[in-house]
């Protein structure tokens, strides 16, 4: 494992100090990168040049970076989110339901999506502070319908396409809907994929382990308990990973880590300590973190009227990446010496 140069020397006080700060030039480079309609630039394309801006796309990643930042305080953060839900608002399809493509991007480049679970549940979860809320839970009976014959939970709410099951969407879907008898059986799936590391056969959409312990470990922290019995799986999990190297792991990895090792009860392991240290030694000039592959998926040939077969392209922004390290700085235990 890579060494990272301790430099919290003095006192715990210190690198909280340090923390703030760079919490606090972050949240800023948020609020000055959204966009007049709420969005967060997104990017796309195939590795390792995946920069190509990815207009009419950004309402998901916009969700990715509202949901990272639900547990962070900042005097910013308000009008960001008030930004963000107006944003997601205007994106939704039917009552509580979303897409990954909107409909204005769809009618100008002939490109289809159909409505998605994990379009919706992260929707849903970026506005768990809002009232709103109260209304869209009922969606769930929706998603609810679109589970395979083992009671997982697929990608898509509509007829006329191969519809796979994607292990972070399921985990993303228990996460919003949280632990029924309905969600049992994507509960029990996740935890066999995470024990019998088979996870990454089926994920469809989102690159490497990492993605795939981020995922479960926040929905077994906040909505399902029954996954809390694998915790000393994902933390080993995890562990592994960053056995390579922590200088190996893009910003969004190692900000995951973090995240995942906090979630499962092992915030005091001296890895989270080296994990913190490196987000802040690799914070940008501007207060950002550097882009990093969120998620992935095929292109969509307009003429194919079903699931893409088109080349594979990855998704991503600085900002998302931003997100998701404030969310790991913020979880972080206070460090004493």
């Amino acid at each position: 494992m890579s060494h990272i140069p301790d430099q919290s020397s003095g006192s715990g006080r210190a690198w909280a100090d340090r923390r703030s700060m760079a919490i606090d030039r972050a949240v800023r480079f948020l609020a000055a990168t959204q966009t007049a309609d709420g969005a967060f630039e997104t990017v796309r394309g195939p590795l390792p040049g995946f920069a190509k801006r990815s207009p009419g796309e950004e309402h998901f990643g916009t969700m990715y970076v509202i949901c990272a930042l639900r547990g962070v305080r900042h005097p910013l953060l308000p009008g960001v989110r008030r930004k963000a839900a107006d944003l997601i608002l205007r994106e939704m399809v039917r009552p509580g339901l979303w897409r990954f493509r909107p409909t204005s991007v769809e009618a100008a480049d002939t490109l289809s999506a159909p409505l998605d679970i994990d379009d919706t549940a992260l929707a849903s979860m970026a506005f768990r502070r809002y009232r709103l809320s109260l209304l869209l839970r009922l969606n769930i009976p929706t998603m609810l319908k679109w589970r395979d014959e083992q009671g997982r939970f697929r990608t898509w709410m509509e007829e006329g396409y191969l519809n796979p099951v994607c292990a972070v969407v399921n985990a993303n879907a228990v996460w919003y809907i949280g632990e029924t008898a309905a969600t049992k059986p994507a509960i029990r799936w996740l935890m066999e994929l995470a024990t019998d590391r088979t996870d990454q056969a089926h994920q469809r959409y989102y690159p490497g382990p990492m993605l795939f312990n981020h995922a479960v470990s926040r929905a077994a922290h906040e909505s399902a308990p029954t996954l809390r019995a694998i915790n000393r799986v994902l933390e080993e999990r995890v562990m592994n990973e960053v056995g390579v190297g922590i200088d190996r792991l893009s910003a969004l990895n190692a900000a995951q880590a973090v995240c995942t090792l906090v979630r499962v009860g092992a915030g005091a392991n001296r890895l989270v300590t080296q994990l913190g240290e490196s987000l802040l030694q690799r914070q940008r000039a501007d207060g950002s973190w550097p882009i990093a592959p969120a998620w992935g998926g095929h292109s969509l040939p307009s003429h194919i009227p079903g699931m893409p077969t088109g080349r594979l392209l990855y998704w991503g922004s600085a900002a998302i990446t931003t997100a998701v390290a404030v969310e790991a700085l913020t979880m972080m235990p206070t460090m004493r010496h």
